[in-house]
Formats: C-alpha cells, structure tokens, sequence
C-alpha cells in the first residue's frame, strides 16, 4: 500500500488532533472526515485537507483502509461497530463504550473476524513513559516498593462534558490506570476509591468529583496510588513516580511541572502546559503515525489493544463501586 484512505469519525478536539498528524505525516493522504455536524466537519475537512462527510455515509464504497473512531463518547459504540463492519484496522478514543458489557461484545466481535481494533491510551507513546517502562522492566530500580501517579487537569470541565464523560474514574484516573498496568506488567487484583466535590460545585450537579484517589493493589502484591484532580491552576500536571529497592524514577517531571517548591521557586517558574493537547502533543502524534504505518507498511502497532483496554475499563468500573460503597472491590484474573 502507499496512499492509504482513512477516515476520521468526529469532528472535535481529538478529531482535529489526529487529523493534523496524518497530514504532517502523508501530505499525499486521501483524508476523509465524517461528522455528525456538517459544519464542524467541513471547518476540519478544510484546515487538513480532506473530504467532508455526513455521519449517515456508506463508508463501504469509498476503499477506506483504516478507520480513527474520534466522536463523543456517547457515540463510541455505535461508530467503531460501524467501522469494524469495514474489516479494517481501528483505532479507537477510549473508552470504546461506557458500558463494560458493551466493550466486552465489541472485543470478542472485532476478535472473531479478525479485524484489528486499538483503543487510545496515549501515555503508551510518550518518550518518558516508554523509558520508565524500560528501565523498570529491566529491574533497574529492583524491587518497587511504592509507584504513585497524579493526573491534575488545568481547568475545570464544562457542564456539558461532565455530563458525557461518565466520571472522573472513567474519563481521566482510566489513563493512570493503563499506565500503571502497562509500565509493571501487572493486572489489578483490588481497588479502594474515594472522591469529594472540594470547590466545583458542577461536578456535584452531574454526579461525579472533582477529586479523586485510588488505591491499586497489583497482582504482585506492590499498592499504587492514583491521584486525580479536575483543576491545577498552574498548568496541566501528569507524572508517575516509582521508588524501588535499587533506586528511584520519574516520567513527567521537569520544567513544565506546574509546581512551585518552597525550598527554591526558580526551579518550577510558571510554565506549566495550558491543556491536555500541549502537555501530550508528543504522544498523540507518535500514537497516530505508528497506526498509520501500521496500516500502510504492517509494522506492528505497539497501542493498547481492545482487550487490554477491557481489562483498563474493569478496574475503572471497579473504582466507581468502591467510591459508591466505601469498600474495597477484588477483581478475578483475566
């Protein structure tokens, strides 16, 4: 293959994200974007290139090679089941529904015909987060004694998205959560979760927190924890740090860490990245070219497939039940 035809499904912010770095990387891309808003899909088709279409379409005749599922998430289901039909590869914006049965038959359905299907877990294809995994899967810090991960958002979210979202365990503490599992190599035996409403009083109004902490117990015994805020007024704030018997590591600190230690100020001074695109822009283009290469030249797609996200997704409905009943929840082996 070497122009390949791929279509975008969405039109919004992650929409406009991929889209931008499948022109950077094939100028000579057949692009096509299709939208359940017209005007938002021909604004985007015009700024990268592409053909605009009606989300009603018959994608089937148009020799689509690869499909980028990036919707509301409302419409997750219905547009990858629509794109798996294609039999072609799939990358999905997580979660690939917000129901745990739903992503479940859609795994087992994209399995049975063979058809590739990934889900976007982006830190996967961030420079710092592939070389703390690295290192700690070749036991250069032996033995992890503690792994803690904060996910802290720049600003608070719209009314509007708090109410599509399904929460902040589903929708921002899901990637501290893949991450976690991606950079041990273990699976979640438990959980114990908590949350509160500190300052925002919408995220009381739509049935969610605006804080949040998780307690991760790994099959191998090691308890991370995950902290997540919907509001860092300094900047966006995303970092894993690990402790171990041999030393210690970090991905996501650096100059850009919005965080001002008392013992030296100059160190951290204001820099902070305004939005989720700017602090991993890095990665949404790395995750979006290896999928593009995978489908023109079938080099391996290192992204996270469906059944891992599966896997991701349990532990984030078991985050939602523990919050809800204030207990621990224990997870069976997959």
């Amino acid at each position: 293959m070497t122009t390949p035809t791929v279509a975008i499904l969405g039109s919004g912010r992650m929409a406009a994200t991929r889209a931008e770095a499948l022109r950077a990387a094939d100028p000579r891309l057949r692009l096509i974007v299709c939208s359940r808003s017209r005007q938002r899909a021909a604004a985007l088709a015009s700024a990268c290139g592409a053909e605009a279409l009606d989300a009603d379409t018959d994608l089937g005749q148009l020799g689509i090679d690869a499909v980028l599922v990036c919707s509301a998430t409302v419409h997750h289901q219905a547009d990858t089941e629509r794109a798996l039909r294609l039999g072609v590869p799939v990358l999905c914006e997580k979660p690939l529904s917000l129901s745990v049965d739903s992503a479940r038959v859609m795994t087992e359905l994209a399995e049975a015909a063979g058809v590739s299907l990934f889900v976007a877990f982006h830190r996967r294809f961030d420079p710092a987060y592939g070389a703390l995994r690295a290192r700690m899967i070749a036991g250069e810090i032996g033995t992890i004694y503690h792994l803690r991960t904060v996910s802290f958002d720049v600003r608070p979210s719209t009314p509007e998205f708090i109410a599509g979202s399904g929460g902040i365990f589903r929708d921002l503490l899901v990637h501290d959560i893949d991450a976690t599992m991606w950079t041990t190599g273990c699976e979640v035996a438990s959980v114990r979760a908590t949350g509160a409403v500190r300052y925002w009083p919408d995220y009381a109004e739509g049935d969610d927190f605006d804080v949040a902490t998780v307690l991760l117990t790994m099959s191998d015994g090691l308890v991370a924890t995950v902290h997540g805020s919907r509001h860092c007024p300094l900047g966006q704030d995303v970092r894993t740090e690990v402790l171990g018997s041999h030393g210690s590591l970090s991905a996501g600190l650096g100059p850009h860490t919005p965080v001002q230690a008392v013992e030296a100020d100059q160190i951290f001074a204001g820099s902070g990245y305004q939005s989720f695109q700017q602090r991993w822009a890095e990665a949404f283009d790395s995750e979006t070219v290896a999928f593009l290469r995978s489908v023109v030249d079938g080099t391996a797609f290192d992204g996270a497939t469906a059944r891992e996200a599966l896997a991701v997704q349990v532990v984030a409905e078991a985050c939602v039940s523990s919050a809800d009943t204030g207990r621990a929840v224990h997870l069976s082996p997959t």
